[in-house]
């Protein structure tokens, strides 16, 4: 601890990829997250104190970003309203009509949906197309199947022979299965993708424009300033740039192609054509990225060779590739600082004042609890912690860790931790009394000790939310957790 202080004492910065800080007191954690703010560093703040565990995810202000979130959801695009030419090409291959029923069965959705839309258009006209919606075209896409299947139907039932076994009515079975994948997925079809909101919102990030500033008043053959020069995720944003132009050029106003197909029903020789017909527009997207990535390093005098692509990938190459196969999930994320946290002045990603707005949130919701439930509200103890920290500053040491303390001394030291406590969540504008006794004299028998089984549980958690700031994947905690190993609770708060 005495090298961290003389640390920051001579500096106010700190040059590393991730800050883990563990049983910090609040003075030195203080002036740790300034030292990383100002460094763009994100802060990962572990603390056991008896059995109370504290974590606490502090990103930087300059964004922190999400290339692979993993999400669970379904974020493709199939481009049903928005193909290129060579994925028309293959989908026009496809005869529905001319169809057996194995292959009226296998047909991916995303073909089906594409021909069914043209032949709705035509057969309806243009206004009643312009109107369509996911109801009318699901019904229409499961009127079409049956309609073919009866002309299957009703042509076997000609050919019959008195030896051979009656053919299926298809009015008495469900309809194919990708027909009803076709229909389930009829939103993807009524309009073009759009960029998802996060991705939204960094492209349209001043760090992410293609625009840049003269260097020097605008002489001839002389670079220009790149917006993200100076940014710790400089390559990130000049990737974004890169797929800003390609949007603007190649993409027609569209994201570049991720390559990923979604499991469907399908025969493998049409499952595998589809997927090569999106790996062969992927691979030509990153080959266009990458250009426009060189083409902006040169505009501005950087050296591609130079940036730095760590911990994205580990060459340029492959951290266009991983970008653009994730390019739906990248999103930025921010929390408020330490300092804003104690000074309780801290805003949300919006720009709008949070002063402890969940912290709040369970003090006000906790009348309609128990009175157990109350007692060990995860609030309660955040800020007990807090007030430890300043009986610390003010004594020295921990309430109750001094080993010859005398029965008056503990109480004494409960006192004390008690009226800090009712300062701070005066600081914080809140009104609460339901606990801090109780509380006060908890956190005085614990003596400041760390418990073993607490300190593991804590830790692993803390283990998972390091791997995702250093791999800028999956989205990390807003922003701070509280766990309760008296009765096995915990609470997530933002502040």
């Amino acid at each position: 601890m005495e090298q961290l202080v003389r640390m920051l004492e001579t500096q106010n910065r700190v040059v590393f990829i991730t800050v883990i800080a563990t049983q910090l007191p609040a003075p030195i954690l203080r002036q740790l997250g300034k030292a990383c703010s100002n460094s763009g560093v994100p802060l990962l703040v572990v603390r056991t104190y008896g059995l109370i565990g504290y974590l606490r995810v502090v990103l930087p202000r300059c964004d922190h970003p999400i290339v692979q979130d993993h999400k669970t959801n379904d974020t493709s695009d199939q481009w049903i309203r928005n193909p290129w030419p060579e994925l028309v090409q293959w989908r026009d291959s496809f005869d529905l009509d001319a169809q057996n029923t194995i292959d009226h069965m296998h047909t991916p959705w995303p073909v089906i949906l594409h021909h069914l839309l043209a032949r709705y258009q035509a057969d309806h006209g243009e206004a009643a197309f312009k109107n369509l919606t996911r109801a009318t075209l699901g019904e229409y896409v499961l009127q079409c199947s049956m309609t073919h299947r009866m002309k299957l139907y009703q042509a076997e039932v000609a050919q019959k022979t008195a030896e051979s076994p009656e053919p299926e009515d298809p009015r008495q079975s469900l309809p194919p299965l990708n027909y009803v994948e076709a229909k389930n997925r009829c939103y993807k079809a009524l309009q073009a993708a759009e960029v998802p909101y996060e991705l939204a919102k960094v492209l349209k990030d001043p760090r992410a424009s293609s625009s840049y500033v003269s260097s020097s008043s605008g002489s001839v053959g002389t670079s220009v300033q790149n917006p993200a020069a100076k940014d710790n995720h400089a390559t990130f944003w000049i990737v974004m740039q890169a797929i800003n132009r390609f949007m603007a050029n190649e993409g027609r106003g569209f994201l570049p192609v991720t390559g990923t197909v979604v499991d469907l029903t399908a025969s493998s020789l049409s499952y595998i054509a589809m997927q090569t017909k999106h790996q062969e527009k992927h691979v030509q997207d990153i080959q266009s990225v990458t250009k426009h990535i060189s083409n902006i390093a040169q505009e501005c005098g950087i050296d591609v060779a130079t940036l730095r692509t760590v911990p994205f990938a580990d060459d340029l190459n492959m951290m266009v590739s991983v970008v653009l196969k994730n390019v739906r999930e990248i999103s930025l994320r921010r929390t408020t600082t330490l300092e804003e946290e104690y000074t309780n002045t801290g805003i949300d990603s919006n720009g709008d004042p949070q002063p402890a707005t969940t912290l709040g949130e369970a003090f006000m919701m906790a009348p309609f609890n128990s009175e157990a439930d109350k007692e060990m509200l995860g609030a309660l103890w955040y800020v007990m912690l807090r007030a430890c920290d300043r009986f610390w500053q003010e004594t020295g040491k921990f309430p109750g860790s001094d080993p010859t303390a005398t029965e008056e001394a503990l109480k004494s030291d409960v006192v004390i931790l008690l009226k800090h406590a009712k300062e701070i969540q005066s600081d914080l504008g809140y009104m609460w009394d339901v606990g801090y006794e109780k509380a006060a004299q908890e956190m005085t028998r614990y003596g400041g000790s760390e418990v073993h089984t607490v300190a593991a549980y804590i830790g692993g958690i803390a283990g998972q939310e390091a791997v995702k700031l250093i791999s800028h994947q999956y989205t990390p905690m807003n922003s701070t957790y509280i766990y309760n190993g008296i009765n096995g609770s915990a609470g997530s708060y933002m502040f």
